[in-house]
């Protein structure tokens, strides 16, 4: 009885340390798992921001896979930190323990059970193995799909107007038999693996339990000896095999990583705090383009070819031509969204890539054709060029982009009725526009973008269709606004409405990624040549 009551007692001992010392482990790996998994994601998230604009043109870095990167896979190396080190920890421990426990009875067995050991390794080897090829096969695999959806809900309002919906879903299934068939392969064959572990485990057991029955004939092997030797290898296989439950998980958690760290390891092309890029001056607006060659990273022609040409500071400029003839890539370039191939650019007489990448941009304001707005308020929209704005700055801003009406009249009630929205709540600057400024009119967005991009005053006006989603009457108005404007500034001006640009400095006109002609409206109408066909609407 008292043999009984110490054992028990050493029982509970061992329960309390157990407990104490098991809430610990996955407390402090929990903890240093999740911090862990922050950091990857803050670094990961900086990437994003910092690489160069080309890098999202690939089709590798569509906008849902990098989402993935983000949050799925950021998670997976959380696991790994977390859970599976855990496991693999006590693991290991209890190997240990096992293995001591069984020599300590019976040096002869345990060097027998030892022997036969490399038979569960390789099975779990083997397994581990599988299941790692996998993981990255199938993230390969479910990335189309997964841009796929992406795409679709980012274009919902284009689907739906179409009643694409049925078809969608059929494409979407289509796009999930490649995954299905690669889970149908990844399962014959991990089973087969689990197979062959679970035989390599039992098989062990057995020839163990077989050498040490003819060890207590012929070397007088104990019962005690016997048992407490062999249930201390089964402790120590016990704490493998758990081990390699988790290896599917550590395969999963090992391509996430190696994902993530191809990120994190690349270098961008255009760097924002490149040290050579030295130069903060103030920028008048002088623009020079000599014999610039350009294309994109995913395309094999060139957008531009040997083009060269200066703007004056202060003057309009306009840029006309067909469309994909280079007219917006010019300002892409001169954003430093991408580096010139071959040739250079020159602003207020300094070479471009001298300039801070930061300051160079801020600058420059910008209103493309189709403005981006993000899902917040009005005030916060027309503040994201110069966030400590006063809210005088702010509404003087929206009055020079002809806006201020519809803000303060809450004119866009019923478009937001009819978007999905709600009447009631905040009004006025405060009202919020929806996902990409979807609850509000594709005019009344183009003006916040207007307004958003004067904020700051910059001293250079990239207008790329600035007015093309308004009305005749708005655009008579906000066109009269920016000429206000662009009253001492430089501004770029791309515009299929040859109305729009008859007051320009010059007039420069693109065609196959070349300068086809330049001068006033007056001169190139004389001179009756590609421009002169452009306003006319002749056929090229």
């Amino acid at each position: 009885m008292t043999k009984s009551v110490r054992y028990a007692i050493y029982y509970i001992i061992i329960a309390i340390a157990s407990f104490v010392f098991g809430t610990l482990q996955l407390t402090i790996l929990n903890i240093v798992g999740e911090n862990l998994s922050k950091k990857i994601r803050i670094a990961v998230f900086r990437k994003f921001l910092y690489n160069e604009i080309g890098w999202y043109d690939l089709p590798e870095n569509a906008p849902g896979v990098l989402i993935s990167r983000l949050s799925t896979e950021s998670g997976l190396v959380n696991s790994l930190a977390s859970t599976v080190l855990g496991v693999f920890v006590q693991a290991l421990s209890s190997f240990i323990t096992g293995t001591v426990i069984a020599f300590i009875a019976s040096w002869q067995l345990t060097f027998v059970a030892l022997g036969l050991s490399p038979l569960m390794i390789i099975s779990g080897v083997v397994q581990a193995k599988f299941n790692a090829g996998f993981s990255a096969e199938t993230d390969e695999v479910y990335r189309e799909s997964v841009n796929f959806v992406s795409e679709a809900v980012n274009n919902m309002r284009t689907v739906a107007s179409f009643a694409k919906e049925d078809k969608l879903l059929d494409n979407f299934s289509k796009k999930l038999q490649g995954p299905l068939k690669l889970a149908t392969r990844k399962g014959n064959l991990s089973g087969l693996a689990f197979g062959f572990s679970q035989f390599g485990m039992f098989f062990v057991y057995a020839v163990v339990f077989f050498i040490g029955a003819v060890f207590t004939i012929k070397i007088d092997l104990g019962y005690k000896d016997l048992f407490l030797s062999i249930f201390g290898v089964l402790f120590a296989a016990f704490g493998a095999g758990n081990a390699m439950q988790y290896a599917p998980d550590a395969g999963s958690a090992r391509t996430a990583a190696v994902n993530i760290f191809e990120i994190l390891d690349r270098e961008p092309l255009i760097k924002i705090d490149a040290p050579n890029q030295n130069v903060r001056k103030e920028i008048k607006g002088e623009i020079e383009f000599r014999n610039v060659w350009f294309k994109y990273p995913t395309r094999p022609k060139h957008i531009l070819r040997g083009v060269s040409f200066k703007i004056n500071p202060s003057s309009k400029v306009a840029f006309v031509g067909p469309s994909g003839c280079g007219k917006s890539t010019i300002m892409s370039l001169l954003l430093r969204f991408y580096d010139v191939e071959k040739g250079e650019i020159f602003i207020d007489g300094v070479e471009i890539r001298n300039y801070d990448l930061r300051h160079l941009r801020l600058h420059f304001g910008v209103v493309s054709q189709e403005p981006t707005l993000f899902n917040g308020t009005i005030d916060y929209n027309i503040r994201y060029s110069k966030e400590n704005a006063t809210a005088e700055e702010v509404r003087q801003a929206a009055a020079e982009a002809n806006a201020l009406s519809f803000i303060e009249r809450n004119e866009f009630d019923d478009n937001i009725n009819q978007n999905g929205g709600q009447k009631g709540g905040e009004s006025g600057f405060q009202r919020k526009v929806g996902p990409k400024g979807s609850q509000i009119s594709g005019g009344q967005k183009q003006r916040i973008a207007i307004a958003r991009a004067i904020m700051n005053k910059p001293p250079v006006l990239l207008l790329d269709e600035a007015t093309s989603a308004l009305d005749a009457q708005s655009e008579k108005v906000v066109q009269g606004s920016l000429d206000k404007i662009m009253h001492g500034k430089t501004a770029i001006v791309i515009a299929h409405r040859i109305s729009t640009i008859r007051d320009a400095d010059e007039i420069l006109v693109f065609n196959e990624g070349q300068v086809a002609e330049k001068g006033t409206y007056e001169e190139l109408i004389k001179a009756q040549g590609m421009f002169y066909k452009l306003e006319k609407g002749i056929a090229l």
